[in-house]
């Protein structure tokens, strides 16, 4: 069986349990990575990284939250969603009142429009039809984050989305999608962190869409503390991460460098 029938049966199987997306996108999507497969290095953006250990390797997909692996977990101060192993763990603290904080799967269930509006807006439907990582990703969107700040809001508190791997022995890949909107003269701090306990193999395919209106201002943080076994892809395409700021005025974004271990 080759790569791409693989992931198309994972697909196939996960989609009935996959949150409702806007009409089309994951099969589109889907369709995009199936005719390109994973990139290689006669391209130019991959020409010095090769993923043919990824692609030659079996990993499955794991949507749900492992309870084993959350009590090990310190988390950080201020806002912070929990994911264990693709799953989402409910916040102990109460969501904020002043801007916009939910797992992807519940925006997707609440507020689609939101979701499709803020993909749009980043131009992330174009970069699926460039890279087959953003439309594997896209395919299985499920994983992840919406951080919605409306206008002239200065959240105080740094944002922390955490993804722990925790499952030793069984090799999987999480597909991970975070949206992050900062509206009009607003400031905010977003800190992803990867983190990988004990003999846990995995494949993480992130993507974080970032869509910065007029005068906003965000810093973004990633740091990764990921298991020895654990082979990691950030998807930082320019149509995802950097076309964003085109639109706007005096927007500005901060990619600090992070601990990767």
């Amino acid at each position: 069986m080759s790569t791409v029938e693989s992931y198309q049966r994972e697909f196939l199987e996960a989609r009935p349990a996959l949150p409702t997306a806007p009409a089309g996108l994951r099969e589109d999507a889907w369709k995009n990575f199936a005719a390109k497969g994973f990139p290689t290095t006669k391209l130019e953006d991959w020409k010095y990284t090769s993923l043919k250990d990824v692609a030659a390797a079996s990993f499955g997909h794991r949507h749900g939250a492992s309870p084993a692996g959350q009590d090990d977990v310190s988390l950080p101060a201020g806002h912070v969603l929990l994911f264990v192993d693709g799953g989402f763990v409910a916040p102990k603290a109460d969501r904020p009142d002043s801007f916009g904080l939910a797992s992807l799967a519940e925006a997707l269930a609440k507020s689609p429009e939101r979701v499709q509006q803020i993909i749009a807006t980043v131009g992330a439907v174009g970069a699926v039809e460039r890279s087959s990582l953003v439309s594997l990703n896209t395919a299985f969107l499920a994983t992840g984050a919406l951080i919605d700040v409306p206008a002239d809001t200065v959240v105080a508190e740094p944002i922390h989305l955490v993804y722990v791997a925790s499952q030793a022995g069984t090799a999987t890949h999480r597909q991970v999608r975070n949206l992050i909107a900062i509206g009009r003269n607003s400031r905010a701090t977003v800190v992803e962190h990867y983190l990988g306990q004990g003999d846990s193999s995995y494949w993480t395919n992130s993507a974080t869409d970032i869509a910065l209106a007029d005068g906003a201002k965000l810093a973004h943080h990633k740091i990764q503390r990921e298991a020895a076994s654990a082979v990691s892809e950030r998807v930082e395409s320019d149509a995802v991460s950097g076309s964003v700021l085109s639109e706007v005025r005096d927007a500005i974004l901060e990619l600090p460098e992070g601990p990767r271990e």
